[in-house]
C-alpha cells in the first residue's frame, strides 16, 4: 500500500476559530463585542478610504508635505480622540444597566473588569495603528519621509493612545455625566501637547535633532531613556485603571494600598535616578526624572485627596494581622484621604529632592522657581478643607480647582485691563490662584507673590492636618473592630471560649 501523501503546511496549521483560554473572560467578552460594533467597523473603513484618497492625491500633483501633514492629523484624530472616547461611559454604562453587580457576583474583581475593558479598547486601537504601516512605506516612495523616524513617532502615538484610553476608562467610573464630560475635555486637551511632540518627531525639523541626540547617547543611556518612557507609560495606564477600579469596588474591599505602593515606588525611583544623574552625569538629563515626578505627584494628589474614608474593618484587617509595624505603615497606606494626605507629603518631599539637586550646584536658594513649584504642589490640598463636595470627593475636587483656575484667569485679566498690578496680590489666598497672581503683578514681583502664596498654602496644609486628625478616629475604631474579629477567629480556631460570648 503506497504511503499517504504528506499533508500540506496549511492543513497542519491550527484553526483560529476563537480566542485562547489563557485570555481573561472579560477581555474576550469586550473584544468580541467591540470588533462587531458598527461604530468600529465604520470608523476603520472610513479612515482607510480617506487615507487611500490621500495617497492617490499625489498622482494629481498634491505636495508631499501636505500629504504627510494630513496623514498624521488623521492619525491623531482617530487614535487620540475618536477611538479612546469609546471608553467615556464603559464603567458608568455597566453600573447604569445593572450588569456591574452581576459581573461582581461572578468573582471577577473590579480590577479585572476595568483592565478587561481597557485591554479590549486598546487592542482595537493597536489594530488600527498596525494598519498604518503600509502607508508609511507608500509615503516613503513619495519622498521626504524617514521611515525610522515615522516608526518611532507611530510607537509614541500608540503609547499616548494607551494612556488616553486608560484615562477615559478610569474616569468613566463617575456616575455624573457632567463631571465625565469635564474630565473628557481635560483628557483631550492634555493629549494636544503629546500630539505636537509626536508631530515634531515625525515631521518637524526638530525630529532630526532629536534623532541625532539619541544616536549620540551610548547604548546604556539609550536603554535607560527607552525603559523610562515605557515604564512611565505602563504606570500611567495602571494608575488610571486602578483609580477607576477603586471607585467601582465594594466599600469593604481595599484597592488603594497597592496603588499607593506603586506611587511611592515610582516617585522614589525617579528621585534616586534624578539625584544620581544630577551629581554623577549630565544635570540636563535630570529633567527626564524631574518632570515626570512632578506630574505623577500632582495626579497622585488628585487621587489621594478624593478617596472616601473606609467604613468596614476588613479594609484594615491585613495590617492588623501583621502587627504594630504594619499598622504604622497604615498611616500612609490605609485607604481614605486622611492617610493620603501624609503620603502626598512624602511624594512632595521626594520631588523636591530632585529639584534641590538641580539647583544646589548653582545656588542654595530655590528662588522663584522653587516657590512656584511649592505653590503648584500645595494646590491639590485646598479642596479637602472646603466643605462642599462631600458626597463625591472627586467631583468636589475638580469643581474647586476649576473655579480657582477661572478666578485666577479673571484676576490676571483684571490686572491687565486696569493696569493696577497690585491687585494681583488678591490671588495669594490659595496656591492655585497664586500661580496666576505671579503673572498678574509682573516678573519683578513674582517671587514676592509666590512667597506669600506658599505661606498661606502652609496654613491650608495645617487646616487639612487638623481635619485629617479628626478623621483619624475612624481608623482607630476600625483597627479595634479588626482586632476583635481576629480574636474571635482565633478563639473559634483553637476551640477556646470567647471573652465576648458566654461559654
Amino acid at each position: 500500500m503506497p504511503d499517504a501523501l504528506p499533508s500540506s503546511p496549511a492543513a497542519r496549521l491550527p484553526l483560529l476559530r476563537d480566542f485562547g483560554d489563557w485570555l481573561s473572560p472579560m477581555v474576550v467578552k469586550e473584544l468580541r463585542h467591540g470588533l462587531r460594533t458598527r461604530f468600529f467597523t465604520t470608523a476603520l473603513i472610513g479612515f482607510h478610504w480617506l487615507l487611500i484618497l490621500l495617497m492617490a492625491s499625489v498622482l494629481i500633483g498634491t505636495e508631499a508635505e501636505m500629504v504627510n501633514g494630513t496623514f498624521w492629523i488623521l492619525a491623531f484624530v482617530l487614535l487620540l480622540g475618536v477611538l479612546p472616547l469609546r471608553g467615556f461611559a464603559t464603567l458608568a454604562g455597566e453600573s447604569k444597566d445593572g450588569t456591574l453587580d452581576m459581573l461582581t457576583l461572578t468573582s471577577i474583581s473590579s480590577w479585572k473588569i476595568t483592565f478587561g475593558k481597557w485591554a479590549a479598547l486598546f487592542s482595537q486601537n493597536f489594530l488600527v495603528g498596525v494598519s498604518l504601516l503600509p502607508y508609511l512605506v507608500a509615503r516613503y516612495q513619495f519622498g521626504g519621509v524617514e521611515v525610522v523616524r515615522e516608526m518611532v513617532a507611530l510607537g509614541l502615538l500608540m503609547l499616548v493612545s494607551a494612556i488616553a484610553t486608560a484615562m477615559f476608562v478610569g474616569f468613566s467610573s463617575q456616575s455624573s455625566i457632567v463631571l465625565r464630560l469635564f474630565l473628557a475635555a481635560g483628557t483631550l486637551i492634555a493629549a494636544i501637547p503629546a500630539g505636537v511632540m509626536i508631530y515634531l518627531v515625525g515631521l518637524g525639523n526638530s525630529g532630526d535633532n532629536l534623532m541625532q541626540e539619541w544616536l549620540d547617547l551610548n547604548w546604556v543611556e539609550q536603554g535607560m531613556v527607552a525603559g523610562l518612557i515605557l515604564g512611565l507609560a505602563a504606570y500611567a495606564v495602571a494608575f488610571f485603571l486602578a483609580m477607576g477600579a477603586s471607585r467601582i469596588a465594594p466599600p469593604s474591599e481595599n484597592h488603594s494600598t497597592i496603588k499607593r505602593l506603586m506611587m511611592l515606588g515610582v516617585v522614589s525611583a525617579l528621585a534616586i535616578i534624578g539625584v544620581a544623574i544630577c551629581f554623577l552625569g549630565d544635570p540636563d538629563m535630570t529633567y527626564w526624572a524631574f518632570v515626570p515626578a512632578v506630574v505623577i505627584t500632582v495626579l497622585a494628589g488628585m487621587d489621594l485627596m478624593t478617596e472616601d474614608t473606609p467604613r468596614f474593618p476588613t479594609v484594615v484587617l491585613p495590617f492588623v494581622k501583621r502587627g504594630r509595624w504594619s499598622q504604622l505603615s497604615g498611616l500612609i497606606l490605609y485607604p481614605g484621604w486622611a492617610s493620603g494626605l501624609r503620603l502626598y507629603l512624602v511624594l512632595v518631599a521626594l520631588t523636591f529632592a530632585i529639584f534641590h539637586a538641580l539647583t544646589v550646584m548653582d545656588s542654595p536658594d530655590w528662588g522663584e522657581e522653587g516657590l512656584g513649584l511649592a505653590c503648584f504642589l500645595l494646590a491639590p490640598i485646598v479642596p479637602i478643607v472646603l466643605p462642599w463636595g462631600r458626597n463625591n470627593l472627586l467631583a468636589g475636587w475638580w469643581w474647586t480647582q476649576g473655579t480657582l483656575v477661572v478666578a485666577g484667569i479673571l484676576l490676571t485679566v483684571l490686572c491687565g485691563v486696569s493696569r493696577i498690578r497690585e491687585l494681583g496680590f488678591l490671588g495669594v489666598v490659595t496656591p492655585t490662584t497664586a500661580l496666576f497672581s505671579g503673572a498678574a503683578v509682573g516678573f519683578s514681583r513674582e517671587e514676592e507673590v509666590f512667597a506669600v502664596g506658599v505661606a498661606i498654602g502652609l496654613i491650608w496644609l495645617v487646616a487639612a492636618f487638623v481635619k485629617a486628625t479628626a478623621e483619624g478616629k475612624i481608623y482607630r475604631g476600625l483597627e479595634w473592630e479588626a482586632k476583635r474579629m481576629l480574636d474571635k477567629h482565633r478563639t473559634a480556631t483553637t476551640g477556646g471560649e470567647s471573652d465576648d460570648e458566654p461559654a
